[in-house]
């Protein structure tokens, strides 16, 4: 069963919540969370992801829920991505830097770019099989449509838009956000597509700060990319972390394989042995935090850090905040915190 990080319910149960209903009710009636717990784990199960969402939205009688969560969205909760849209000096910049870094959102669907002489068409291509239901499907083409929209100007509009799902009720709010009633539903792919503007050239870029922003977002990208290294190579060095850190030997030697034999595979994925363990260990300590009561130099002990300071740098470089704030804001399913009101 695929698994989805829990980011993806954030937004759904924010807008849930201040609706009115408990979102943590409605997780534990849905299969997200089993009963008696109170945090989402970091990895949520694909199809209680689905079945809380079109829940939430039956419960409100909202058929564009997945619009709303995103319209709630403040403004830098998509972090490098949005200010790297933002900064961008050219569209082609943009656009590029949106399909490379989405990701980084921890979406369902990451996307594809194609390019034609005056058109670009943006296409997520979720798993083989899997389909998004409504709500997360419309979810993420508002998120696309904003982060399009810092770049390109507020004003700015698809020239189509095409969905796999069938067609929605009551099309008036979603026709209204997209400003084009060029829509198709029930199409091989959801995709947006966009004319390229005249010039190409955005009088409010920032060259160096984009530079910057992307260096970023590639550094983040790496974590993202230890998804391609087969699971039980991942579990298998988690295992071994502690307080002295794993080696390439030590690990192959782990999995019955020789090191040259494990540094080919991980050449395969485009993945650095320094990456697969920053990512373990990236995705260690967010679970243990969500699920211990460890202080920092408990877990920098547990992870193989020399210093509870070493530790914090690397958890601040992977997640842009401290451990203290990770455990106030990973409870994606209670009350925001009161940062977020």
């Amino acid at each position: 069963m695929r698994r989805i990080p829990k980011e993806l319910v954030r937004p759904f149960a924010l807008l849930l919540r201040a609706r009115g209903l408990d979102p943590l009710a409605l997780a534990r009636q849905t299969g997200v969370l089993s009963e008696g717990a109170t945090r989402a784990p970091p990895q949520l199960p694909a199809d209680a992801i689905q079945a809380f969402c079109a829940e939430g939205a039956r419960l409100l009688g909202d058929a564009h829920l997945g619009l709303h969560a995103a319209l709630d969205l403040p403004r830098g909760a998509l972090g490098v991505v949005e200010f790297g849209a933002r900064a961008a000096p050219s569209a082609d910049d943009a656009l590029q830097f949106i399909a490379r870094s989405f990701p980084l959102l921890r979406a369902w669907s990451p996307l594809e770019l194609e390019e034609s002489n005056s058109y670009v068409q943006l296409t997520f291509v979720p798993p083989e099989g899997e389909v998004p239901n409504w709500e997360i499907a419309e979810f993420e083409l508002a998120l696309m449509i904003q982060l399009l929209r810092a770049s390109l100007g507020p004003t700015w509009a698809p020239e189509r838009v095409a969905f796999r799902q069938r067609k929605a009720r009551n099309l008036e709010p979603l026709v209204a956000f997209l400003r084009t009633h060029r829509v198709a539903f029930g199409q091989a792919t959801t995709s947006l597509q966009v004319k390229l503007p005249a010039s190409n050239r955005r009088a409010h870029g920032d060259a160096a700060l984009f530079a910057y922003l992307s260096a970023q977002a590639s550094r983040e990208l790496e974590s993202v990319r230890v998804d391609v290294v087969p699971s039980y190579i991942r579990e298998r060095l988690a295992r071994l972390l502690g307080p002295d850190p794993p080696t390439v030997a030590r690990l192959a030697n782990n999995l019955h394989m020789s090191a040259r034999t494990l540094q080919r595979r991980l050449e395969h994925g485009g993945v650095t042995y320094q990456a697969l363990l920053d990512g373990v260990r990236a995705e260690s300590a967010t679970r243990l935090l969500d699920t211990t009561e460890l202080t920092v130099s408990e877990l920098s002990s547990r992870l193989g850090y020399a210093s509870a300071r070493a530790f914090l740098r690397a958890f601040r470089r992977w997640t842009g905040t401290t451990p203290a704030h990770w455990r106030r804001r990973s409870d994606v399913l209670r009350t925001a915190s009161a940062d977020e009101r």
